[in-house]
């Protein structure tokens, strides 16, 4: 019983350190392609370990019972039980859990990860314990420093097409107007996703967004803020009174962004003086 007990120690201790070392020489390239970092990152590759393996074990064997004619629908049914379970599991994510660095931090990560890879290499320090020590002190004070010193302004844009879409981070608040820009994308969702929030991210370091404002709305500009809700945290929307009547593509477009925000809990006003 002890020796198990030691064995699963082990087996946790080398856990935390592999995740904290992955975790530290990860960050140069989060930052410099503006991606967040997730708080939950160890606790989720913990527990989403025996799932991929379960998964894969029972994916593995209908594979070959396919192959092979032998009857396999239990597995299939296991196999569909194990997704629900896993997507009911995702369910409880936060976008609150995600921190972003701006990229004038990349030099002070880069340099944390040589750190981290001197550490592994050192005959003292790469053992198990003391290297998770040192890695947990390299990683937390790295972090430590680079949110306290995140920029608290910011005046800048961001290009989409031909045309720019104002930011604005003042006070710790990020501000971003759009002009028209948000209707001259086709696909706005990847946009969004791919382009748009990590430019955010690169550019002031912060995950959430606490107002958008739109004007002259259309059907492709619902559906840029319908992504920028699902993929973001937005705090409040405004959205003028509509000066030209939309067609029914959409009005479609606006009654899903409408129900996802409302869905994600965003305030959707009218335009005032301050946001």
């Amino acid at each position: 019983m002890n020796r198990f007990i030691v064995q699963w120690a082990r087996y946790i201790a080398r856990f935390i350190q592999v995740q904290l070392f992955l975790s530290i020489v990860s960050l140069p390239i989060l930052v410099m392609w503006g991606l967040p970092i997730s708080l939950m990152t160890g606790v989720g590759n913990f527990v989403f370990n025996p799932f991929l393996a379960v998964f894969l074990l029972c994916a593995s064997f209908i594979f070959f019972t396919e192959l092979l004619y032998i009857p396999n629908g239990f597995l299939i049914i296991a196999l569909e039980k194990i997704t629900q379970f896993w997507a009911y599991c995702l369910s409880f994510g936060s976008k609150t859990w995600l921190v972003g660095f701006d990229k004038s931090s990349l030099t002070i990560v880069t340099v944390a990860t040589v750190c981290a890879f001197l550490t592994m290499q050192h005959k003292r320090f790469g053992q198990l314990y003391p290297s998770i020590i040192a890695l947990s002190l390299i990683l937390f004070s790295t972090t430590s420093y680079l949110t306290l010193r995140s920029p608290s302004s910011f005046d800048g844009t961001i290009s989409c097409g031909k045309r720019e879409i104002p930011l604005l981070l003042y006070d710790n608040k990020v501000i971003l107007k759009d002009h028209g820009a948000f209707a001259k994308k086709l696909s706005p969702e990847s946009w969004v996703q791919f382009n748009l929030i990590p430019e955010i991210i690169q550019k002031t370091g912060k995950t959430n967004i606490d107002c958008v404002m739109v004007e002259n709305p259309s059907m492709l500009t619902f559906q840029t803020l319908t992504a920028l809700c699902q993929h973001s945290r937005v705090t409040v929307i405004e959205l003028p009174y509509f000066d030209k009547e939309l067609t029914k593509a959409g009005w479609r477009a606006y009654f899903e962004f409408k129900r996802k925000a409302e869905e994600e809990g965003v305030i959707i006003k009218r335009p005032s003086k301050n946001c």
